[in-house]
């Protein structure tokens, strides 16, 4: 079964949108799931596409844990 998922984060700030783009974007690389992040002015988009649904709660969880950061 595959999954994905699409989500879209509004940040206070385009400069803080784009802070969490590079940060998350290094850290983007799973073997089990794929995960673009894009910044559109003050949005982050993170689209996820996964082999399973462990994978893209895996990978969710990630990205979640990441930008408690922010």
């Amino acid at each position: 079964m595959l999954g994905r998922a699409k989500i879209e984060i509004v940040f206070d700030s385009q400069k803080a949108a784009l802070s969490a783009c590079e940060a998350i974007s290094a850290e983007s690389g799973f073997s089990r799931a794929k995960m673009k992040v894009a910044a559109d002015n003050n949005i982050l988009h993170a689209d996820i596409h996964a082999d399973d649904a462990v994978a893209l709660r895996a990978c969710l969880n990630g990205l979640f844990r990441n930008l408690q950061v922010f």
